[in-house]
This record gives C-alpha cells, sequence and structure tokens, in this order.
C-alpha cells in the first residue's frame, strides 16, 4: 500500500518510512490469528489498502509543491560550505592593502625627487577615493516594449513565479517576490506529460496513431514472450503490437502524443521496462510505469531552447498540476532560494 502510495513520487532505490495509524470497528478485525498478535486479519483487506493509499495520496497532494524545499536547503549549504572560512572586510576609505608595496616618489620644492612613503603625508588627505568607471548611457532599444508584454508581475504568477531567463537551454531562472526559482525544463514537463497520459487512460483511453509503415524490431525470446504476454497492457496506452517471424515484433501503431518521435527506440525503452518488471506489478501499475516511460521521451529536452511565453506557460501549468514539484522518477522538478539566503552567500548577513 505504502508502495503504491508513493508509486511515481520516489525514485525506485528509495523506499517511505511511515508511522501509521489504523482505527476501525472491532467487527472488521481478527486480532487472534497469531498466538504473539504480531498479525491481524481484515475482513475486508482490499478497503482497508484502498484507504491507506488515498489517505497518503491525498497528503501527499496538499503538500507536493514543497518537496523541493530540502533540496534548496542542500543548496544553501553547499555554497556555504565552499565559501572562504573568513571574508576580508572592505572599507572603501582604505585603500587596498599590499604585501609589495611600491613606494612613491614626488617632486620636492627644488625640483629634486624626494622619497615619500607608501602613507600618506599629513594635509594630504585622510581618505582613498578608487577611480569609479564610466557606465555606459542605456541605449533604448526597439524591442523593449516587446520583452515587457511578456513579463509577468507577481500578481498575475503562482508560487513558481515568472521567468527571467534560460541557463544552458536546461534551466529556467524565475523570480517571485524575494525568491529566485530554478526549474528544471525536461523533469517538470515530464511530469505534466505523464499527468496527461494518466488523465488520458482514466478518461477516454490513449488515442492511437497508424503507422503507414509497420516498424519492425527484433527482440530476444524472453523480451517477445514478455510483449505478448501483456498485449493488453501495451493497447490500452496506444501500443499495437504483433509478432513478426521468429525474433521480431511489428508495431502498428504509437501513442498520438508521441507520433513524432523514434518509434523504435521508445517502443524498446517500453518493451524493457515491461520485462525488467516482470510479474511483480498490476496491470494498472504496469501501465502506469510504461506511460513514465513514454512521458519522457514526450517532453521538452536538455538543451532546447525556449521562449518567455513557452517558459511562463510551463510554469503555470506545473502550479496547476498536483506533485509537479518532483518528475515521475523522484527527482525534484525546482528549488528555490530566498533573498536572505542569496545575501550570505556574498557576506550580507
Amino acid at each position: 500500500a505504502l508502495k503504491a502510495a508513493y508509486s511515481d513520487l520516489l525514485s525506485k532505490e528509495r523506499h517511505p518510512v511511515v508511522v501509521l495509524s489504523l482505527a476501525l470497528p472491532h467487527e472488521y478485525v481478527d486480532v487472534n490469528v497469531h498466538p504473539a498478535k504480531t498479525e491481524v486479519r481484515f475482513q475486508n483487506l482490499g478497503a482497508v489498502r484502498q484507504l491507506v493509499v488515498s489517505g497518503i495520496r491525498e497528503a501527499l497532494y496538499s503538500g507536493s509543491h514543497r518537496t523541493s524545499t530540502t533540496i534548496a536547503d542542500e543548496v544553501t549549504k553547499a555554497f556555504m560550505n565552499s565559501a572562504p572560512a573568513q571574508r576580508p572586510h572592505y572599507n572603501p576609505t582604505m585603500p587596498p592593502r599590499s604585501s609589495h608595496s611600491a613606494p612613491t616618489y614626488a617632486p620636492s620644492a627644488g625640483g629634486e625627487s624626494s622619497y615619500t612613503p607608501s602613507r600618506l603625508r599629513e594635509g594630504q588627505g585622510a581618505s582613498y577615493a578608487p577611480p569609479q568607471p564610466e557606465m555606459p548611457r542605456p541605449q533604448p532599444t526597439s524591442d523593449a516594449s516587446s520583452q515587457q508584454r511578456f513579463y509577468q508581475s507577481d500578481a498575475e504568477v503562482g508560487y513558481l513565479g515568472h521567468a527571467l531567463a534560460q541557463l544552458y537551454k536546461t534551466y529556467i531562472l524565475a523570480q517571485k517576490g524575494d525568491e529566485v526559482i530554478l526549474v528544471d525544463q525536461h523533469a517538470a514537463h515530464e511530469r505534466l506529460v505523464y499527468e496527461r497520459f494518466k488523465h488520458d487512460l482514466e478518461e477516454k483511453g490513449v488515442k492511437k496513431q497508424l503507422l503507414l509503415v509497420p516498424e519492425i524490431i527484433e527482440v530476444s525470446d524472453a523480451l517477445k514472450e514478455s510483449i505478448l504476454h501483456n498485449h493488453s497492457a501495451l493497447s490500452k496506452i496506444g501500443f499495437e503490437v504483433e509478432s513478426f517471424g521468429v525474433n521480431s515484433v511489428a508495431i502498428k501503431s504509437v501513442p498520438v502524443h508521441l507520433a513524432g518521435s523514434d518509434v523504435k527506440q521508445l517502443a524498446q525503452d517500453v518493451f524493457d521496462e515491461l520485462l525488467e518488471e516482470g510479474e511483480s506489478l498490476s496491470l494498472q501499475e504496469k501501465v502506469h510505469e510504461i506511460c513514465s516511460t513514454m512521458a519522457c521521451h514526450g517532453s521538452v529536452r536538455a538543451g532546447q531552447t525556449l521562449s518567455l511565453p513557452e517558459m511562463n506557460a510551463l510554469l503555470r501549468n506545473m502550479e496547476a498540476q498536483p506533485f509537479s514539484g518532483q518528475c515521475n522518477h523522484g527527482r525534484p522538478t525546482y528549488v528555490s532560494l530566498k533573498k536572505t539566503e542569496i545575501e550570505k552567500f556574498f557576506g550580507r548577513r
């Protein structure tokens, strides 16, 4: 029940740990099935399991967007640990200190050069003002107003703020009030696509796109047996697969959302997922695992350039989608840092 409740919210190598308290009428549970009372028997095990799953999912739903806060704390600690142990205090009224100060020579009244120590003479002033570089004047640009059209105020956005820029063609930099948010565009969109697949399954089923020419894929005997055994699960999520020869299968249709992707690679990943899970999962769980694999193929990739409107649209969709704080593999989709935390990096606090 715990694994089902946390499915697609934790990575496979991690396991939820909870303290679970169940209260139910005495007539619905038999406590005398074990001499040491270490086991009990429920009258309706399915109903109890469903209550556990739905209760945990409801709790996770209410706080899903806060799942990245612990990651942000780790980021802050990493920055602080890498900072110098002692930061020099900068005083703008003092000259920069150097272990090799050059002597200063000034012409005397008689025209001869006389030695002047590095310390300032009396009467020459007791302050040091470093030269200020001349700042370039801002030039008006014709597209300034067009950039403003894409800017969203804090009143128009949710907890992920408005997009400012894209970093490394992988991360979205956003701001909300006194917070800076960094979003992994692939992980975030992967969650959105995955939830869309699950919604389609529950509402109307995943639409299929017939291929003009079936894709023939060579597979091992074990993989082919797994594919044919799970034919109903594959058909439910848009794959029509038939046996083709001795060690091959023919893919006749794919999910319509993924019609433009690499069909062979997509099918191979889906088939490998089925073989890896074997009989350990129910049909529904298998379908969700396949949807997770397909979502990875159908989402925005790292290295893909996004415009400001596209980035803001992704942020708004994340805010409207439950469990958008992590992708379906359990990785965080965003981290946020408050202004006070950033100020610590620069010794302002």
